[in-house]
């Protein structure tokens, strides 16, 4: 047998190693759910949308273009991450994510991996997203924010190791019952001041959820819808209000156009 003869054997033997290992660990790999996560999530991505109030359809187009972005950000939401969105209710007894799905997972070894597989599960987690985005939440008598997230803070959403929450709402919080930020915010004063009042209030009148408990390390966004009307509501006050109730876990602002 030749040098060269001997050689493509070799290389042939090489790939039909490698391609046997490739199948073998394919088959030993966990497979994908019905809610396109692999195994265990690697993350989870919770999201809440505050639609108690009417939304103009320009800013409504930047919440789900928004919110696209991020899920498809490997900073932000890493593929086979497990991605939960909710819509603000004062029913807390109904808190159930319209969407609930994992990032698919995109990669994979080349030598096994069919891309329009791949393609196809891309398109249908942004169909799927976008439907959940899409749905018209139910009427909303109030903005019991804190008392969502902290229901949210409670819940299985917030399990895995690397967790993170996205908030897309006017952060005027509103309960007759705990705080209301329309009138705290408003007027004269001085904005840390009205904050700080106003949080030792809803955890004065609150005693179901006192207080938002997140662990130091859920990354959180603010990313605030306009409301042009309620120019004499202080925005310096509306952010350290939050930047106190987060405690622990620093939200960054991000304000929508």
């Amino acid at each position: 047998m030749d040098r060269g003869t001997k050689f493509r054997y070799i290389l042939s033997a090489a790939f039909l190693i490698a391609l046997l290992v490739a199948v073998g660990v394919s088959q030993n790999e966990p497979k994908q759910g019905r809610n396109l996560c692999t195994g265990k999530p690697g993350g989870n991505a919770v999201v809440l949308i505050d639609w108690s109030d009417d939304i103009n359809p320009t800013t409504f187009k930047a919440i789900k273009d928004r919110m696209e972005k991020i899920v498809l950000d490997d900073s932000k939401v890493k593929p086979n991450d497990r991605v939960s969105v909710f819509l603000l209710t004062d029913d807390f007894s109904k808190v159930k994510p319209v969407f609930d799905f994992c990032r698919p997972i995109t990669g994979g070894n080349p030598l096994t991996t069919n891309p329009q597989v791949q393609q196809a599960f891309q398109l249908f987690f942004e169909k799927r997203l976008k439907e959940g985005l899409s749905q018209k939440p139910a009427e909303v008598a109030s903005s019991p924010l804190l008392e969502m997230i902290s229901t949210l803070g409670r819940t299985n959403y917030f399990n895995e190791n690397r967790r993170s929450l996205f908030v897309f709402s006017d952060l005027l919080q509103y309960n007759k019952d705990s705080v209301n930020l329309y009138s705290a915010c408003a007027g004269d004063g001085s904005p840390k001041a009205k904050a700080e009042l106003a949080l030792n209030t809803y955890r004065k009148n609150s005693q179901t959820y006192p207080q938002i408990q997140l662990s130091r390390d859920v990354k959180v966004e603010l990313h605030q819808i306009p409301r042009p009307k309620e120019k004499n509501i202080q925005q310096a006050c509306i952010t350290a209000f939050w930047g106190e109730a987060f405690g622990q876990s620093t939200p960054m602002f991000d304000p929508l156009p």
